[in-house]
Protein backbone atom coordinates (compact mmCIF):
# COMPACT_ATOMS: atom_id res chain seq x y z
CA UNK A 1 0.00 0.00 0.00
CA UNK A 2 2.61 2.11 0.41
CA UNK A 3 4.21 2.26 -2.14
CA UNK A 4 1.33 2.52 -4.28
CA UNK A 5 0.84 5.53 -2.39
CA UNK A 6 4.29 7.10 -3.26
CA UNK A 7 4.03 5.73 -6.85
CA UNK A 8 0.45 7.85 -7.06
CA UNK A 9 2.17 10.85 -5.34
CA UNK A 10 5.31 10.60 -7.69
CA UNK A 11 2.80 10.45 -10.85
CA UNK A 12 1.12 13.32 -9.97
CA UNK A 13 3.93 15.72 -8.53
CA UNK A 14 5.90 14.92 -12.83
CA UNK A 15 2.58 14.84 -14.50
CA UNK A 16 2.96 18.69 -15.06
CA UNK A 17 6.61 18.41 -15.65
CA UNK A 18 7.27 18.45 -19.80
CA UNK A 19 10.69 18.18 -22.02
CA UNK A 20 11.91 21.74 -22.63
CA UNK A 21 14.46 21.76 -25.51
CA UNK A 22 17.74 23.89 -25.24
CA UNK A 23 16.48 26.43 -27.81
CA UNK A 24 13.27 27.15 -25.79
CA UNK A 25 15.21 27.28 -22.32
CA UNK A 26 17.18 29.85 -23.52
CA UNK A 27 14.33 31.91 -24.98
CA UNK A 28 12.74 31.84 -21.87
CA UNK A 29 16.01 33.13 -20.33
CA UNK A 30 16.78 36.02 -22.59
CA UNK A 31 13.23 37.83 -23.68
CA UNK A 32 12.98 38.74 -27.30
CA UNK A 33 12.22 42.45 -26.06
CA UNK A 34 15.63 43.54 -23.51
CA UNK A 35 13.48 46.23 -22.64
CA UNK A 36 10.73 44.11 -20.58
CA UNK A 37 14.01 42.89 -18.56
CA UNK A 38 13.65 46.38 -17.28
CA UNK A 39 9.78 46.87 -16.70
CA UNK A 40 10.15 47.13 -13.16
CA UNK A 41 12.79 50.51 -13.14
CA UNK A 42 10.67 51.76 -16.30
CA UNK A 43 7.57 51.37 -14.36
CA UNK A 44 8.70 52.89 -11.65
CA UNK A 45 11.00 55.85 -13.17
CA UNK A 46 8.62 56.76 -16.24
CA UNK A 47 4.95 55.76 -15.99
CA UNK A 48 4.38 55.89 -12.60
CA UNK A 49 5.15 59.97 -12.09
CA UNK A 50 3.70 60.87 -15.57
CA UNK A 51 0.04 59.13 -13.90
CA UNK A 52 0.78 60.66 -11.09
CA UNK A 53 1.09 64.62 -12.76
CA UNK A 54 -1.34 63.91 -14.99
CA UNK A 55 -4.38 62.93 -13.24
CA UNK A 56 -7.73 64.63 -12.60
CA UNK A 57 -10.17 64.34 -10.24
CA UNK A 58 -12.70 61.48 -11.03
CA UNK A 59 -15.56 64.64 -11.07
CA UNK A 60 -13.77 66.86 -13.76
CA UNK A 61 -13.02 64.02 -15.62
CA UNK A 62 -16.63 62.81 -16.02
CA UNK A 63 -17.80 65.91 -16.84
CA UNK A 64 -15.11 66.28 -19.45
CA UNK A 65 -16.16 62.98 -20.96
CA UNK A 66 -20.04 64.26 -21.18
CA UNK A 67 -19.05 67.29 -22.76
CA UNK A 68 -16.54 65.61 -25.56
CA UNK A 69 -18.02 64.74 -28.59
CA UNK A 70 -18.23 61.44 -29.80
CA UNK A 71 -16.85 61.09 -33.17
Amino acid sequence: MFKKTCLTLAVLALGGCRIVSQQELADLKSPPNPHMANMDKTWQQSIVPQVVTKARPAAELMSALKAAKDR
